[in-house]
């Protein structure tokens, strides 16, 4: 967990995404104190990341020093034994009734399924466009898959969408214009490839998107009909409340 922090600018902004929005009910954070707050709580659970629930209070097993190291707007005290902090009540939520909210061991999330923009690509990549696209309506992102639960809620979605010709962007990408490998991808809004669910497919491919395939779930990054791309999915973080208990 962060602790003896030192500010510095332009290190800070480099290592601390802002990706998690964090409120606890009593505080008024900004600047680096509302980022060390949000790493502290990436997990949105009721502890902080690595701590243990004991009842109504978290506990860390760490000395008396290391205990005092950590910001004192978090509320962190020593017991005599072992380092004590507030167990929070989480609540979270999206920005409409339009978006299906969902909590995984990452985070708290909102997901909203879109038609295909309509436009001619130009310059840019089918990607890219359904990207920027994702950030207008959502201020989010093509969504990123970080587990099978996640991956089975979107496809859900998609398999619930009133149409019978499907074929669902997601924001995996290739680092190559043709597809020469199934591990030569990342994910759009900066988060790691820790779960893939990429069919077998041959490489070589030129590569235009990745669609998430309704009968399945699995993902197709080697399409080569850019008709077959019909809806898209945008992901944002939900909106965190804790309320210490």
């Amino acid at each position: 967990m962060v602790r003896s922090v030192t500010f510095e600018s332009n290190q800070c902004q480099y290592y601390l995404k802002k990706f998690t929005n964090v409120t606890v009910v009593g505080r008024s954070l900004d600047g680096i104190d509302a980022l060390i707050q949000n790493a502290v709580y990436a997990s949105q659970s009721a502890c902080p990341n690595g701590w243990t629930v004991e009842n109504s209070i978290c506990t860390l097993n760490v000395d008396e020093t290391t205990c005092n190291e950590y910001a004192s707007f978090l509320n962190i005290t020593w017991d005599g034994t072992s380092c004590v902090a507030p167990k929070m009540n989480v609540t979270y939520k999206c920005a409409s009734s339009s978006y299906t909210a969902r909590n995984y061991p990452d985070g708290s999330y909102c997901y909203r399924v879109f038609p295909r923009w309509s436009g001619v690509v130009g310059n840019s990549t089918y990607y890219d466009m359904s990207n920027t696209y994702c950030n207008t309506l959502t201020k989010g992102y093509l969504a990123s898959i970080h587990s099978e639960a996640e991956n089975n809620d979107i496809n859900t979605l998609q398999n619930a969408l009133n149409a019978t010709d499907k074929g669902m962007m997601i924001g995996l990408v290739s680092t190559t214009s043709t597809v020469t490998s199934t591990d030569n991808f990342y994910w759009l809004d900066g988060t790691g490839v820790y779960y893939s669910n990429i069919e077998a497919a041959g490489t070589g491919s030129q590569f235009l998107f990745t669609l998430m395939t309704a009968s399945t779930g699995k993902w197709s990054t080697t399409s080569t009909d850019q008709n077959s791309f019909k809806y898209l999915v945008c992901k944002v973080s939900a909106k965190v409340t804790m309320t210490p208990m």
